[in-house]
């Protein structure tokens, strides 16, 4: 996706210090959301780090994510990047959004660090207003990193779908339960 010459995207870096340093320039005064105003997103494109991207452990990496503010609210410092679930490696739990007009662009920074195991690896993040509220990201809620690290099997997305899409990626697999993993000899003999 392109963004028009005369407006740059906003970009807020997050790093590892829980402190987001904006890159764009927001008015003096930020303007005061409307009462009734709604809130969505929209994933535009992994700018870094693409789903299965392979790392050694304990590689340091930043994470970016362009979305789309396609609501009616402006995103501020009340709104925020939410780690929900999965494989946090290093995040912070909340990082404050840049200042994000609605129609504009953000590119959304995380310094994060590859596990100490060798393993694919999924971390869910969520938007998040300022009520704490899950802002949709396309049909779904999550934006998510995937990473391979050392010699792993890469995890399976589904096609088409990457970073905030409508589909969630799959959860980590789950030992015993009533989904437990069991091989077929029939299969395996074949």
């Amino acid at each position: 996706a392109s963004t028009p010459a005369a407006v740059a995207p906003a970009t807020a870096t997050v790093p590892a210090a829980n402190a987001a340093i904006p890159t764009n320039t927001a008015p003096a005064v930020i303007p005061t959301n409307p009462s009734g105003c709604t809130d969505s997103a929209s994933f535009v494109a992994d700018v870094t780090v693409p789903d299965n991207t392979p790392f050694s452990q304990q590689e340091p990496f930043v994470k970016t994510w362009r979305l789309r503010n396609n609501g009616t609210c402006a995103w501020n410092a009340n709104y925020s990047l939410t780690f929900s679930n999965g494989e946090q490696m290093g995040a912070p739990a909340s990082a404050p959004l840049a200042y994000t007009p609605s129609g504009e662009t953000l590119d959304l920074s995380i310094d994060l660090t590859s596990p100490t195991r060798d393993g694919a690896f999924v971390g869910n993040f969520e938007l998040r207003n300022a009520n704490c509220e899950a802002i949709p990201v396309d049909n779904g809620k999550y934006l998510w990193v995937a990473i391979v690290v050392g010699e792993a099997v890469t995890v399976e997305l589904p096609p088409g779908n990457s970073g905030g899409s409508p589909v969630s990626p799959p959860a980590a697999p789950v030992s015993g339960g009533p989904c437990a993993y069991t091989t077929n000899a029939d299969f395996v003999n074949q």
